[in-house]
């Protein structure tokens, strides 16, 4: 068991700093050849490096998921030997944040060598108590045309990893199960983790080869809306995608790809109206703006914050604050600002997408990009993009009975303060 933090138990809502998009996975729970695959489009130039060009060739264009899994294992040995080294992981970066052979290599290595712990103490850190997320699973086995034969048991490791940190660090972190609705006995599976597993929200990554409002999701929508689980949805240009569901004769990432655009959540949000939906990566785009290019997801997902109460985005993997030119930095700055200060601004949410994020750049890098003293928001603005909105999204003022139950199970001494006394009232209470 982890040692909680010293100051945990006079630690109050209004102390914790909210990170609503993260991940702490690593290979032993993680098919990191298949997100490799996922990935490579993106990756087989500059960020590769020479080292593993042709490898990453060879799996790009293997022809049998033999081929993939050798040629993922060819990248992954040269990847560890070539940068990663026999002493681990060197997270110098040389060639700047914005990504990089180091910053690939430092995120592969993160993912092969490091521990569970490792990832877990950047996000919640031993000595900053006020430091919380929500880790949010994936299941990237279902939209896979042959999952692997240990797919079912690393499922199972990365669920049990996730209800293990939610036990550990009762109050700090909120994970999100992944609900892929080709995954049998979904409204179960959901269901079972929210219930009993610690599981506070769920995440949907339509690119994975389904619509948002695939009817197969509804009975999960609206069990989530009845018992006020948060839902945080992929909503970037950038990501992985499945192989699979695409019409014959067009390019999967691009027919999957398209299936993430902020639009789409329009019928789930109108069917599901108490539903809150976090619009994660904000539709992307934001460097793109700063640099005057269209941004139509970008439109898309304000519009989205404008019509719907109980809609929200977060800034996770915004690499434009980041960018080794000022004038790009400046013009993201003005432009969230902006959006903080406006009548949308109290749904804009906080979030890195570390581990994901370590391909560009390290987690305190990124943090001080936006956070005062050093960063491009102000104090009270990054409260409120880390504090006030993420505790409206997941209904943290008054938390609901199915997590408080889990709670009242946990050892006295490891949950923190504000969580305790809503867990165990000295009155009446009328929490839901």
């Amino acid at each position: 068991m982890v040692r909680p933090p010293t100051n945990l138990e006079s630690l109050t809502l209004d102390d914790l700093e909210i990170d609503c998009h993260c991940h702490v996975f690593n290979a032993r729970v993680f098919p990191v050849e298949a997100f490799l695959r996922m990935c490579l489009r993106r990756w087989a130039r500059d960020e590769l490096g020479p080292a593993a060009r042709a490898i990453a060739a060879l799996i790009k264009n293997a022809r049998t998921l033999t081929g993939v899994r050798e040629g993922a294992s060819l990248l992954l040995r040269d990847w560890q030997r070539e940068w990663v080294g026999p002493a681990g992981v060197d997270l110098a970066p040389s060639q700047g944040s914005q990504g990089g052979a180091n910053h690939v290599a430092a995120f592969v290595g993160s993912m092969l060598v490091a521990s569970d712990e490792d990832v877990k103490s950047e996000l919640l850190p031993p000595d900053a108590a006020e430091r919380a997320c929500t880790p949010l699973m994936m299941d990237l086995d279902s939209a896979l045309r042959e999952p692997p034969p240990d797919a079912e048991e690393r499922w199972q490791a990365q669920l049990d990893n996730c209800s293990r940190l939610a036990a550990e660090h009762a109050g700090r972190a909120f994970p999100f199960f992944a609900a892929h609705p080709a995954r049998p006995n979904l409204l179960g599976r959901v269901v079972d983790a929210l219930t009993r597993r610690g599981f506070y929200g769920v995440k949907i990554y339509p690119p994975l080869g389904h619509e948002p409002d695939d009817v197969r999701l509804h009975e999960v929508y609206q069990w989530c809306e009845r018992h006020r689980a948060p839902v945080t949805v992929h909503c970037s240009p950038v990501g992985v995608w499945s192989d699979l569901n695409a019409p014959t004769g067009v390019d999967p990432m691009r027919h999957n790809v398209a299936l993430a655009q902020p639009a789409n959540w329009r019928p789930v949000c109108s069917k599901f109206p108490q539903l809150h939906v976090n619009l994660a990566h904000f539709g992307g785009q934001w460097e793109a703006e700063t640099l005057g290019r269209d941004c139509p997801w970008l439109d898309q997902a304000v519009q989205m914050l404008h019509e719907f109460p109980n809609c929200f985005a977060d800034v996770s993997y915004h690499c434009a604050p980041l960018h080794a030119n000022p004038e790009v930095r400046d013009a993201y700055f003005r432009r969230l600002r902006q959006t903080i200060d406006s009548p949308i601004g109290d749904k804009v949410l906080w979030g890195t997408d570390y581990i994901i994020l370590r391909t560009r750049c390290r987690h305190d890098e990124f943090r001080s990009a936006f956070a005062p003293p050093s960063g491009g928001l102000g104090e009270d603005q990054f409260r409120r993009i880390s504090n006030h909105n993420p505790r409206r999204f997941l209904f943290l003022d008054d938390p609901p009975d199915r997590y408080l139950h889990f709670i009242r199970a946990l050892p006295p001494e490891t949950v923190p303060g504000w969580l305790k006394h809503a867990a165990h009232p000295s009155g009446p209470s009328a929490r839901r």
